[in-house]
């Protein structure tokens, strides 16, 4: 960047060189902050709602035409990443643009031409002329598809846009945006030239004036799945694209463009916004979740990432007062002149937790500095307990400071602090952009501290360090439904004693004394934590947990009675068996006479509790749907819905639910030997 075209105040304070000096980013690091974080960069430039106005990461009143440069500078830039991505989809369009046949009706004087069109050529019969007139039919190649169309509207709605966010700006001609402006809007008039294409220009302006952009989308969408375009690929992505943009998504993407022309007077910013991404790809991590989609509102007030979890809600917000997020922690010290204007702040990060047992709130503040320090950096820890202290949340005061190094081989300094004779976090820890996985592994402590406002241990370090597969593969699943299973066990150790004994009286009227009576208490304790959470969650939340914890009510009584049983002689025969669904085959074959040896061992313990063998195969199957339909879904990572979860549970709960008839089965039918 150049001069004092695009002047950015960090974080409520005067922006002055040793908050960067020996701090800026390289360029490497600069090139992976903006690939990791584009899509957040996309949303905090986004033109639309314009939430800059109010926002406090302007950090102190901005107004009439510095504001004004300000929002034109960021649209522009985000218009320049736009016109980069389609520049590339649009070359490979090009490469092979489709058409197709289209009939033309035409006159031939004195002489057939073409193939004559009978019906035209009879009802004309007898007409008198200078010459013989014979209508005939042309075939010829029309460019005019709706993909081409919407290739024409795309590239006429950047040039647009390009324009007006380029006159709005103040950008000089020298600056690296006007060169690179200059690039772009001459790229894409070049295009608009080529003959397959300006034949559709005409069209798609009709399509802008009349807004009828959806119905353009839904007639490429439909050649696309008809597969009449031959260049499906990127035709299939320029509808995406531009579906996404519509709705408001982000019109960049990582990797769209090499934005190293923003210069280091934007990397502090950057790098608060890196850290924040970082964070929250490393609370995901550890709770075993997808990544939260960014709100779309987030740049207005809303929390940027989002956490529904059944102990509660977890929050990410970025650059907003600790007021604001919660009403019940407003500044404790106040201007003696008037007694009313507060000494605020605005931290760059707040983590906002609300426990759904009690709804009590907990509260950790996280300050990115771009500033390179030889050891702990002191002076922000303290920044950041005055934060707590005026805020009133020093009975249990969490924070963070996340400071920048260039370190480029081995650990990364970090460090820790407790409070004496009392609970409390402190964390001081270097990240480099350029080295994300070392980076991500040092930010794990501040990701736990934050779990730890709803006291959710790291549930990946429990469940093993082995990573997550991206593919819907049962063993992965595996790995999700222990995640789960233990979020609930810890949800169960904080709930409040009355909440957890109200869920169990409740659940053992529904599936009868006698059988609640038999379960074991860590199942008593796992179905009444579930029963709590589901039924106390918000519709749009995810449920996913809830239901794993019904499912593995039954799931343990099949293991204690008949899996676990099986194999203890011989532990060995249950390698390979570390699934429900393993687990159910085997029992499903062991009651059709399997010839295997941890089929017999089954067969044998079935035997000796007198189970009638035909009910037992009739439950197996109904547990393999239960497996099926709602368990292994729920283990995905996918949301589920509101409406799952009750169809779960009234398939799991209830005088004839799953439960039910498991310990009907399995437990009260005949009581297991006593030399088991």
């Amino acid at each position: 960047m150049s001069g004092a075209w695009l002047d950015l105040d960090t974080d409520g304070e005067t922006l002055d060189e040793t908050e960067a000096r020996g701090g800026a980013l390289s360029a490497v690091g600069r090139k992976a902050a903006i690939a990791a974080t584009l899509p957040l960069l996309g949303l905090y430039f986004t033109s639309g709602e314009q939430p800059l106005t109010v926002s406090p990461t302007l950090g102190k009143a901005v107004s009439g035409s510095l504001l004004h440069e300000l929002l034109a500078g960021l649209r522009l830039r985000v218009a320049l990443a736009a016109a980069a991505r389609l520049e590339i989809i649009l070359s490979r369009i090009s490469e092979r643009p489709t058409f197709r046949y289209q009939l033309t009706s035409l006159e031939s004087v004195g002489a057939i031409t073409g193939q004559l069109d009978v019906n035209r050529y009879t009802t004309s019969f007898g007409a008198v002329a200078e010459a013989p007139i014979y209508p005939v039919i042309h075939v010829e190649r029309a460019q005019e598809t709706a993909e081409n169309v919407l290739v024409a509207y795309a590239a006429l709605w950047l040039l647009r846009e390009l324009h007006s966010s380029y006159q709005s700006s103040v950008a000089p001609a020298t600056a690296p945006e006007a060169q690179e402006y200059g690039r772009r809007t001459r790229a894409l008039d070049e295009l608009l030239r080529l003959p397959w294409l300006a034949g559709c220009i005409r069209k798609a302006d009709e399509v802008r004036r009349r807004q009828d952009e959806h119905a353009l989308i839904a007639a490429a969408k439909s050649r696309l799945r008809r597969r009449e375009i031959a260049n499906a690929t990127p035709y299939r992505e320029l509808v995406n694209w531009i579906e996404r943009s519509l709705e408001g998504q982000p019109a960049a993407e990582s990797g769209d463009l090499d934005w190293s022309f923003y210069g280091d007077r934007f990397d502090t910013k950057l790098f608060e916004l890196w850290c924040l991404h970082t964070l929250a790809q490393e609370v995901s991590r550890q709770l075993c979740v997808n990544m939260p989609t960014v709100h779309l509102s987030w740049r207005s007030g809303d929390a940027a990432y989002k956490w529904e979890r059944p102990a509660g809600t977890l929050t990410l917000h970025f650059q907003r007062s600790i007021s604001s997020i919660s009403s019940g922690h407003k500044p404790e010290w106040r201007r003696r002149e008037d007694n009313q204007r507060s000494l605020g702040g605005i931290p760059d990060i707040v983590a906002h937790a609300t426990k759904r047992s009690d709804g009590t709130e907990h509260m950790a503040i996280i300050d990115p500095k771009l500033r390179q320090r030889g050891g702990p950096p002191t002076e922000e820890l303290y920044k950041v307990l005055g934060y707590l202290s005026n805020h009133s949340l020093m009975s249990s005061p969490r924070g963070a400071i996340l400071y920048h190094t260039t370190a480029a081989e081995g650990e990364l300094p970090s460090y820790s602090y407790e409070r004496h004779g009392a609970s409390g976090a402190l964390h001081a820890v270097a990240l480099n952009p350029a080295r994300p996985i070392q980076s991500r592994s040092a930010i794990g402590p501040v990701a736990t501290m934050l779990l730890g406002l709803l006291d959710i241990p790291p549930l990946l370090a429990s469940v093993g360090k082995e990573p997550i597969a991206d593919n819907d593969s049962e063993a992965s699943a595996e790995v999700q439904v222990r995640a789960r299973s233990l979020e609930l066990q810890a949800l169960a150790a904080a709930m409040p004693k009355s909440l957890l004994d109200a869920s169990k009286r409740r659940l053992e009227t529904v599936i009868g004394k006698g059988r609640w009576t038999v379960l074991t208490s860590e199942i008593q304790t796992m179905l009444a934590t579930s029963e709590h959470v589901g039924f106390s969650l918000d519709p749009a939340a995810d449920f996913s947990g809830p239901v794993i914890g019904i499912c593995a009510s039954a799931e343990n009584i099949l293991h204690d009675y008949i899996f676990g049983p099986a194999i203890a002689h011989n532990t060995q025969l249950g390698n390979g068996y570390k699934t429900l669904g393993q687990v159910i085959h085997a029992t499903l074959k062991a009651l059709n006479n399997g010839n295997e040896e941890l089929h017999q061992a089954i067969l044998a313990q079935l035997n000796r509790m007198n189970v009638v063998h035909a009910t037992a195969q009739q439950l197996m199957q109904d547990l393999a749907n239960m497996n099926r339909r709602y368990r292994i879904p729920a283990a995905h990572r996918d949301l589920v819905s509101e409406a799952t979860w009750q169809a779960a549970w009234n398939v799991v709960i209830g005088p004839t639910g799953l439960l039910a008839r498991a310990v009907d089965v399995l437990i009260l039918g005949t009581p297991p030997s006593p030399s088991l």
